[in-house]
């Protein structure tokens, strides 16, 4: 299937449902392929279709953050273990399938506002020199304290855990 079926079946879906949308929002060097209005909340999507790669997603998903509260990804059966892989768990997944040239979807996760997870609020208690640490980057970096979070938590809970722990005990000691 192509990315132009994936998108035309979601036209469709929205125009029938009356939800507002428009394509391909671009944001520096980055274009994500749709942004909508879905249960009252700017949402966007990425279309990843068996045609295309995963390789530019990292940079993707890090852009598109700072953009949207939620995010959802529409891919094929051909990708998803990449997307689950290499996305967030607050980002939705949509998974498209062609049966007989038609186009449906299976919404496999619902998105989530990442600044309401308990992994997020967890990463926030850090202090920039402490992300900065755990990170792996230079003090002082040119990273804002949001940027910081949301890198760190990209690697998952039990990694900020783990930070967070690390950071109170040497924060004691200190």
């Amino acid at each position: 299937m192509h990315d132009n079926e994936i998108r035309n079946h979601l036209h469709a879906v929205f125009d029938a449902t009356g939800i507002g949308y428009v394509d391909e929002v671009t944001f520096g060097d980055r274009r994500i392929d749709m942004a909508a209005m879905l249960d009252g909340v700017l949402t966007g999507i990425e279309i990843k279709s068996a045609q295309d790669s995963l390789k530019r997603l990292p940079g993707q998903k890090r852009r598109f953050r700072s953009r949207f509260r939620h995010l959802v990804m529409v891919t094929e059966q051909k990708h998803l273990a990449g997307v689950l892989a290499g996305l967030p768990p607050w980002w939705g997944i949509w998974v498209a399938d062609d049966a007989d040239g038609v186009v449906t979807l299976e919404y496999l996760r619902a998105a989530r506002d990442p600044h309401k997870s308990k992994t997020y609020l967890l990463a926030q208690a850090l202090w920039v020199a402490e992300l900065e640490a755990e990170l792996g980057l230079e003090s002082g970096s040119s990273l804002r304290k949001p940027e910081l979070v949301q890198l760190l938590v990209e690697q998952g809970q039990a990694r900020v855990e783990a930070a967070l722990l690390a950071a109170v005990q040497a924060r004691k000691s200190d």
